[in-house]
């Protein structure tokens, strides 16, 4: 039987504790409100006190509960990052390993504008700071952890209590050294110097290991060198966390001034490890202000159709792919 109790916050919804333990697998038809990650059909209680039933809040803010209450909700190591588990897309409705964080409840559980409250913000902040586990801000296999700790990357292996906790990227595989040494000597193979192919091989680590958020990373040189196929590997690879930008668009545009098509462009920094353009336009003096926001992690606006615009401090890595002249 599941258990927790709620805190009561200044502000915050009611009801939260009697929906969360109310919440069950439906078992009939009639009962269903929404399917969950696992496919499986989930009741919602109802406040029945009136002529007819409905909600006691949107059913994007149950949905949220669900996760909570499944371990697909948690708080990151910095125990302010609210993190989700990534959904398997596939038609498969496996648990996945791999989490993404998120501006709000609101955007990533869709509740529409009308019925947003965003102190479940914080209500769930609480109630996931009374969890043992934190999302680690790093990259497991399933023999070896990396995580920056104590100022360093640490090697966390099997039997190590922050191992056994959850990691924002997790492979299904085992760590291998020779594996590594073949796709060092690759990145060589298709880099002019060996500072290139060091700088290249920390790209695909900076959004998890980088001791604070600085870099952005330019892909340069000639067409058909091969930019665009290793992005479209990265990208095919983590589809939901690495994701192609216009970067004209995401910049400002010619002048840096920004506007609704920017801030539009900027939803995709949400939940990602990786953005990049595989074929940027030159980069001008006028939009080095929004590159700097966007690499140093400051707020930036975003907002999407028919909605109010929201503060989002981006924690993705920007690669720009171009054969042009980068800055002017």
């Amino acid at each position: 039987m599941f258990t927790h109790y709620c805190s009561i916050i200044p502000d915050g919804p009611s009801h939260v504790q009697f929906v969360l333990l109310g919440m069950k697998e439906a078992s009939k038809p009639e009962q269903h409100v929404f399917y969950d990650r696992l496919g499986r059909s989930v009741y919602v209680p109802r406040n029945d006190m009136g002529r007819t039933s409905h909600p006691w809040f949107d059913d994007g803010y149950a949905k949220a509960l669900w996760d909570f209450r499944n371990d697909s909700l948690l708080l990151g190591d910095d125990n302010r990052t609210l993190y989700v588990r990534d959904v398997d897309r596939s038609g498969h409705n496996t648990l996945l390993n791999t989490w993404h964080a998120i501006s709000s409840l609101e955007s990533e559980y869709h509740v529409p504008k009308a019925k947003q409250y965003f102190p479940w913000n914080d209500q769930l902040r609480v109630e996931c700071s009374k969890l043992d586990k934190r999302v680690r801000h790093g990259i497991k296999f399933n023999n070896c952890a990396f995580l920056r700790t104590q100022g360093r990357v640490q090697r966390l292996c099997t039997g190590d209590s922050l191992f056994d906790q959850p990691y924002e990227l997790t492979f299904d595989v085992a760590y291998d050294s020779r594996l590594v040494g073949q796709a060092i000597a690759f990145l060589r193979d298709v880099t002019e110097s060996e500072h290139s192919a060091q700088n290249l091989c920390r790209m695909f680590a900076t959004p998890l290991l980088e001791p604070y958020k600085h870099l952005s990373y330019v892909l340069y040189g000639d067409g058909g060198n091969g930019k665009g196929i290793l992005l479209g590997a990265l990208s095919q690879s983590f589809p939901d966390l690495a994701k192609p930008v216009d970067a004209q668009k995401i910049l400002g545009g010619r002048r840096g001034q920004g506007g609704f098509s920017s801030d539009q462009e900027a939803n995709k920094l949400i939940g990602t490890l990786w953005v990049f353009d595989e074929d940027a336009d030159t980069v001008t003096v006028e939009q080095m202000t929004a590159l700097k926001k966007i690499s140093t992690g400051d707020t930036i606006s975003s907002r999407k159709i028919q909605q109010d615009s929201v503060d989002v401090k981006p924690r993705c890595t920007f690669v720009l792919a171009t054969n042009n002249p980068v800055i002017t």
